[in-house]
């Protein structure tokens, strides 16, 4: 299958729809479930649908090896690669990789995020359009974080993804004071074998069920 047959069929056209038009730039969204639902791996996934299409993605962790990172990253190609049939699939894995970027950083402190992406783009010329923030702490970042990540989107005019996990059996009360500033907020729930991505905010419209299950064999978003 060619990559643009696989980009117009993945399933992520669902939640591109169900968001009239997907995340945007100048917009924040958060992918935020108890540990170990596979909120890293449905971002690398929404990461490498936008690296198939040519854009460039910046991810960002906290107090991890990238190299874990890279791994999901690889696993996910791989996946998508076994599954759709890609065609010349080394060539577009070595194409995407370029635009691609992971940095790892120690400390919450939003300035040194925003130095460090101001390095990538300046200093180190490349170009970022969606920013992924795997496992922010908002509370060690501060009581404006959430507002502070919305204006970073707003003024580099990126997608900013976030995740944060919460403890089994609770809810999302610790962050409830930081999601005002969420354009989208996706919730993952155990069902059945599956995980399911439950909408709970769609850039203040009302919210629709996109219908769309974590596999966590493949690790891939998939249609219910």
């Amino acid at each position: 299958m060619l990559k643009s047959a696989i980009i117009q069929n993945s399933p992520l056209r669902i939640l591109d729809s169900t968001l009239g038009g997907g995340l945007g730039k100048g917009n924040l969204g958060l992918v935020t479930s108890a540990h170990g639902l596979g909120k890293t791996a449905a971002l690398v996934h929404i990461a490498t649908d936008q690296l198939l299409q040519g854009l460039h993605v910046l991810h960002v962790t906290y107090h991890k090896r990238p190299d874990a990172t890279i791994a999901y990253y690889e696993e996910i190609f791989h996946e998508i690669s076994k599954t759709k049939g890609l065609e010349s699939s080394m060539e577009v894995h070595d194409e995407i990789i370029r635009n691609r970027s992971i940095m790892n950083l120690e400390t919450y402190n939003l300035e040194h995020l925003l130095e460090s992406l101001e390095l990538r783009i300046q200093q180190g010329g490349f170009e970022v359009n969606t920013l992924i923030v795997e496992e922010f702490d908002f509370a060690a970042a501060g009581a404006d974080s959430s507002a502070r990540l919305k204006e970073i989107a707003r003024k580099k005019n990126l997608e900013i993804w976030v995740s944060h996990s919460f403890e089994e059996g609770k809810s999302k009360e610790e962050i409830q004071p930081y999601l005002h500033a969420f354009d989208v907020i996706l919730t993952f729930r155990p069902s059945g074998k599956h995980i399911h991505l439950e909408l709970e905010k769609s850039h203040g419209r009302p919210v629709q069920d996109p219908h769309l299950l974590l596999d966590p064999k493949t690790l891939l978003i998939v249609r219910e």
